[in-house]
């Protein structure tokens, strides 16, 4: 059995929550981020590889840890917003004042039809340990995860590519 950790890189077809938040950050910024939260995120090609070793050396009946690293809520805005080339925050909202927000954006996601980005969900999931190890896939099939710096700039540029490809299509 495998349990990835937060999932994140290109080729997001569908656009889950974390490519629906890279993408906001990179077509409008954000004018704050957070000082509190932080989660461990993993390259999606990264689990694809780990499937693929936990199935070929894998032990029976053991359960692997596929996830990379602890990356805080802060380091994830940042790098989302310099590989896009938008101003970085300065300012960092608390937990206490963000929390009483999460309700109203649950009912903005709700009326517009939008995927949910900042939920009650999503802050206490950032505010839960999220220190877990793949040591044992490493030491039982090699698994080796990239950074999230590398994802992060993997996947702004394929999904800069995709739109433009996307508004060429359009054009024709």
């Amino acid at each position: 059995m495998v349990l990835p950790g937060a999932c994140i890189g290109p080729y997001d077809f569908k656009v889950s929550s974390a490519g629906k938040m890279i993408r906001l950050i990179m077509h409008y910024g954000i004018p704050a981020s957070l000082n509190f939260g932080a989660y461990n995120f993993v390259d999606v090609r990264d689990v694809a590889k780990g499937l693929i070793g936990a199935a070929e050396k894998g032990k029976a009946g053991e359960c692997y840890l596929l996830t990379g690293e602890v990356v805080t809520a802060d380091e994830l805005i940042h790098l989302v917003a310099e590989r896009s080339g938008k101003r970085t925050p300065r300012a960092k909202l608390p937990l206490w004042l963000v929390k009483p927000l999460a309700p109203l954006a649950e009912t903005f996601y709700k009326i517009s039809g939008q995927t949910p980005v900042f939920t009650r969900t999503s802050l206490e999931i950032l505010s839960r340990n999220c220190n877990f190890s793949y040591q044992k896939a490493s030491q039982d099939f090699g698994y080796q995860p990239m950074s999230t710096k590398q994802s992060i700039k993997d996947t702004v540029a394929w999904i800069k590519e995709s739109e433009a490809l996307s508004r060429k299509k359009k054009k024709r």
